[in-house]
Protein backbone atom coordinates (compact mmCIF):
# COMPACT_ATOMS: atom_id res chain seq x y z
CA UNK A 1 0.00 0.00 0.00
CA UNK A 2 0.90 3.60 -0.47
CA UNK A 3 -0.12 4.72 3.02
CA UNK A 4 -1.68 8.19 3.41
CA UNK A 5 -2.72 9.75 0.13
CA UNK A 6 -2.92 13.24 -1.31
CA UNK A 7 -6.15 13.62 -3.30
CA UNK A 8 -6.22 16.32 -6.01
CA UNK A 9 -9.58 17.01 -7.65
CA UNK A 10 -9.88 19.19 -10.72
CA UNK A 11 -12.64 20.37 -13.03
CA UNK A 12 -11.84 21.15 -16.66
CA UNK A 13 -14.01 23.66 -18.51
CA UNK A 14 -13.93 25.53 -21.80
CA UNK A 15 -16.16 28.43 -22.78
CA UNK A 16 -18.13 27.98 -19.57
CA UNK A 17 -18.86 24.28 -20.22
CA UNK A 18 -17.44 21.58 -17.96
CA UNK A 19 -16.18 18.62 -19.96
CA UNK A 20 -14.03 16.63 -17.52
CA UNK A 21 -13.65 15.85 -13.83
CA UNK A 22 -10.34 14.40 -12.67
CA UNK A 23 -9.12 13.11 -9.32
CA UNK A 24 -5.49 12.15 -8.81
CA UNK A 25 -4.12 10.10 -5.93
CA UNK A 26 -0.45 10.48 -5.04
CA UNK A 27 1.37 9.25 -1.95
CA UNK A 28 1.11 12.06 0.63
CA UNK A 29 4.85 11.85 1.32
CA UNK A 30 5.73 12.14 -2.39
CA UNK A 31 3.15 14.90 -2.91
CA UNK A 32 4.73 16.98 -0.13
CA UNK A 33 8.27 16.32 -1.39
CA UNK A 34 7.36 17.30 -4.97
CA UNK A 35 5.06 20.17 -4.01
CA UNK A 36 2.04 18.68 -5.75
CA UNK A 37 0.00 19.00 -2.58
CA UNK A 38 -0.42 22.68 -3.51
CA UNK A 39 -3.41 24.02 -5.49
CA UNK A 40 -1.12 25.45 -8.18
CA UNK A 41 1.69 23.06 -9.07
CA UNK A 42 3.39 25.60 -11.36
CA UNK A 43 4.70 25.35 -14.93
CA UNK A 44 4.59 21.81 -16.28
CA UNK A 45 2.14 20.70 -13.63
CA UNK A 46 2.44 17.77 -11.28
CA UNK A 47 4.42 15.57 -13.70
CA UNK A 48 7.15 18.22 -13.92
CA UNK A 49 7.21 18.56 -10.13
CA UNK A 50 7.61 14.78 -9.81
CA UNK A 51 10.47 14.86 -12.35
CA UNK A 52 12.09 17.68 -10.36
CA UNK A 53 12.49 15.30 -7.39
CA UNK A 54 13.75 12.37 -9.45
CA UNK A 55 10.39 10.60 -9.92
CA UNK A 56 9.81 11.42 -13.61
CA UNK A 57 6.66 9.79 -15.01
CA UNK A 58 7.71 7.61 -17.96
CA UNK A 59 4.91 5.07 -18.46
CA UNK A 60 1.14 5.01 -18.11
CA UNK A 61 -1.70 2.55 -18.55
CA UNK A 62 -5.26 3.67 -19.11
CA UNK A 63 -8.47 1.69 -18.91
CA UNK A 64 -11.66 3.23 -20.28
CA UNK A 65 -15.29 2.27 -19.94
CA UNK A 66 -18.62 3.92 -20.61
CA UNK A 67 -21.68 4.01 -18.40
CA UNK A 68 -24.71 6.12 -17.56
CA UNK A 69 -23.94 9.23 -15.53
CA UNK A 70 -24.68 9.24 -11.78
CA UNK A 71 -26.76 12.16 -10.41
CA UNK A 72 -23.81 13.97 -8.74
CA UNK A 73 -21.70 13.65 -11.92
CA UNK A 74 -24.57 14.92 -14.08
CA UNK A 75 -24.81 18.01 -11.89
CA UNK A 76 -21.05 18.70 -12.02
CA UNK A 77 -20.84 18.09 -15.78
CA UNK A 78 -24.15 19.90 -16.40
CA UNK A 79 -25.58 17.02 -18.44
CA UNK A 80 -28.96 15.31 -18.33
CA UNK A 81 -29.64 12.15 -16.35
CA UNK A 82 -29.37 9.10 -18.58
CA UNK A 83 -26.52 10.52 -20.66
CA UNK A 84 -23.34 8.50 -21.19
CA UNK A 85 -19.99 9.30 -19.66
CA UNK A 86 -16.56 7.79 -20.19
CA UNK A 87 -14.47 6.80 -17.18
CA UNK A 88 -10.71 6.54 -17.60
CA UNK A 89 -8.41 5.15 -14.94
CA UNK A 90 -4.74 5.99 -15.49
CA UNK A 91 -1.85 4.53 -13.52
CA UNK A 92 1.50 6.32 -14.00
CA UNK A 93 4.94 4.88 -13.21
CA UNK A 94 8.34 6.51 -12.81
CA UNK A 95 11.66 5.41 -14.32
CA UNK A 96 12.17 2.95 -11.44
CA UNK A 97 8.87 1.21 -12.18
CA UNK A 98 7.15 2.63 -9.08
CA UNK A 99 3.59 3.92 -9.37
CA UNK A 100 3.52 7.66 -8.75
CA UNK A 101 -0.11 8.50 -9.56
CA UNK A 102 -3.54 7.01 -10.03
CA UNK A 103 -5.87 9.35 -11.91
CA UNK A 104 -9.61 8.83 -12.32
CA UNK A 105 -11.15 10.92 -15.09
CA UNK A 106 -14.87 11.36 -15.78
CA UNK A 107 -15.60 12.66 -19.28
CA UNK A 108 -18.81 13.95 -20.81
CA UNK A 109 -19.33 11.27 -23.48
CA UNK A 110 -20.76 13.80 -25.95
CA UNK A 111 -17.60 15.92 -26.00
CA UNK A 112 -14.90 13.31 -26.68
CA UNK A 113 -13.68 11.05 -29.43
CA UNK A 114 -11.35 8.38 -28.08
CA UNK A 115 -8.79 7.28 -30.65
CA UNK A 116 -6.10 4.62 -30.55
CA UNK A 117 -3.30 3.81 -32.95
CA UNK A 118 -1.09 0.76 -32.70
CA UNK A 119 1.05 -1.58 -34.76
CA UNK A 120 -0.26 -5.03 -35.61
CA UNK A 121 2.52 -7.58 -35.94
Amino acid sequence: GWGPMCRRSRTFSLDGMTYQLATSYISAELAREAGVDQENTGPGGSYQRLADVGRKPVKARERARARVVMPDEAEKLDISPGMSIVLIERVVWDQEGLAVEVNEMTLDGTKYILESEFDIT
